[in-house]
């Protein structure tokens, strides 16, 4: 389940951009994760997006917990691994490359609906 898309929801400030996951502090042993719109760059030091926001410096945009920078070589978008370390596997949408929402609030209510629903398939997460 490398190729998926994992992202907190729509950003709530541009309402147009994807909150995606990324993962800081490789390099300082401190794994963290930022929340960043992929559109107007708006972040979060979780995935709760109702919290107040942030942006990083555009010039030099740095993890405000090491200081690296967030565009590192080893710092990366999250993978399922990076979730389930992170904690964060509850709070977060995974979509497969075709676009079907594996896990997350619209899962949910999918399985409500549907009483075979993952029943083909074993489950994705940790």
């Amino acid at each position: 389940m490398s190729d998926v898309l994992i992202y907190a929801g729509t950003c709530p400030v541009c309402e147009g951009g994807l909150c995606r996951v990324r993962v800081c502090g490789v390099r300082a042993r401190r794994l963290h994760g930022i929340v960043l719109c992929d559109e107007c760059e708006a972040t979060w030091q979780d995935p709760d997006l109702k919290a107040p926001h942030t942006f990083l410096n555009a010039e030099n945009p740095e993890s405000p917990v090491t200081g690296e920078s967030i565009w590192d070589d080893e710092n990366r978008w999250a993978n399922m691994e990076d979730i389930c370390l992170l904690g964060w596997y509850d709070r977060v949408i995974i979509e497969s490359q075709n676009g079907e929402i594996l896990h997350g609030p619209d899962s949910a209510s999918l399985a409500a609906s549907d009483s075979t629903y993952g029943q083909d398939e074993p489950k994705p997460g940790c």
